[in-house]
């Protein structure tokens, strides 16, 4: 799935209830699409969505004017980068991969994926998944594939942007991975291979 519109809106709420409420209220203000919705670690509750500027920042203004006391982050990224929310989905195709893998972990999901954006648009890689929040203890992760020069480019520029909130975590490079590991990559390395039908085969 592309991106539908060029923004992405993000609500983080440390209530459940107040974050499928707010999800509800951005559903019914403005024509917008829902990319994520869903309890993350700490038991907080994470809404992405995407769409036109406008429309994203109608709906951002009323989700967060309803969650407002259970408020812990927010983000609106206009003219955002067409892999972030098929990267967040894990629904794009994740095709033949590049020399290089790129992981960025970040502090919080809002780094991630303005760390996300700013990789994708500074060299020419491609963004495989967006790990937000889920089990890790509400951190966040990106992964990223591309010529080796390219991926330590994106890091870079990555890392200068989640540097602003002070919320970088640790950067790794792998040239040459492993295939087992490269078959995880981008398909939810938190999940192990239940989306490739079997286990880690010998190569």
């Amino acid at each position: 799935m592309r991106l539908r519109g060029d923004a992405l809106g993000m609500l983080e709420t440390s209530s459940i209830a107040a974050g499928v409420r707010a999800t509800d209220q951005v559903l019914k203000t403005a024509q917008v699409h829902l990319v994520e919705a869903c309890p993350i670690s700490p038991g907080k509750f994470l809404v992405v969505f995407s769409g036109g500027v406008a429309e994203v920042e109608a709906s951002l203004g009323a989700g967060r004017a309803i969650c407002v006391p259970h408020l812990v982050d927010e983000l609106l990224l206009p003219r955002v980068h067409a892999d972030v929310a098929p990267a967040i989905e894990r629904t794009g195709e994740i095709g033949e991969l590049g020399v290089a893998i790129g992981v960025v972990e970040t502090l919080s999901v809002a780094a991630t994926i303005v760390g996300a954006d700013a990789a994708a648009k500074a060299a020419r890689v491609r963004l495989l998944e967006i790990g937000a929040g889920r089990g890790i203890g509400g951190k966040g992760f990106f992964t990223m594939t591309g010529e080796v020069a390219a991926v330590e480019a994106a890091a870079q520029a990555a890392r200068a942007v989640v540097d602003l909130r002070g919320y970088h975590l640790h950067t790794e490079i792998l040239a040459g991975p492993h295939a087992t590991l490269a078959r995880r990559v981008g398909r939810g390395l938190l999940r192990g291979d239940r989306q490739l039908g079997g286990g880690d085969e010998e190569e």
